[in-house]
C-alpha cells in the first residue's frame, strides 16, 4: 500500500495537466488562435503565445498611459531634488557662516 499516496498524486497531476488542455485549447478558440494539440502545450516556465490583437491594443494604451504617469513621477522627483538640493545649500551656507539661514518662501 506504498504506493497509494504516490497513485492519488500521479493521478491528480494528470487530471490537472487534462484540464490545463482543455482550458487551453478554449481560450485559444475564443481567442481565434489555432487548436492546440497535447504534444505542441509549452511546459511550465516556457514563454505564454502572444495575446489576441484586441488584448494587444488594450494593453498598449494601458503601457501608454503607465508611461505618461512614469515621466510625470520622473520630473516631480528632479523638481524635488533639485528644491532640497538648494535648502541643503543654503542650509549649509548658513552653519558655516555662522547665522540663522534667510527665511524665504520660494524653497517651502
Amino acid at each position: 500500500m506504498a504506493d497509494g499516496p504516490h497513485d492519488d498524486v500521479t493521478s491528480t497531476l494528470s487530471e490537472l495537466e487534462r484540464k490545463l488542455i482543455e482550458l487551453e485549447r478554449e481560450l485559444l478558440s475564443v481567442a481565434g488562435g489555432p487548436a492546440t494539440d497535447p504534444a505542441a502545450v509549452p511546459a511550465l516556465g516556457e514563454p505564454a503565445p502572444p495575446p489576441a490583437p484586441a488584448a494587444s491594443s488594450s494593453l498598449r494604451a494601458e503601457i501608454d498611459e503607465l508611461v505618461i504617469v512614469r515621466d510625470r513621477l520622473q520630473t516631480l522627483a528632479d523638481e524635488l531634488i533639485e528644491r532640497c538640493d538648494r535648502i541643503v545649500g543654503r542650509l549649509e551656507r548658513a552653519d558655516a557662516g555662522g547665522g540663522a539661514p534667510p527665511a524665504s518662501g520660494a524653497d517651502r
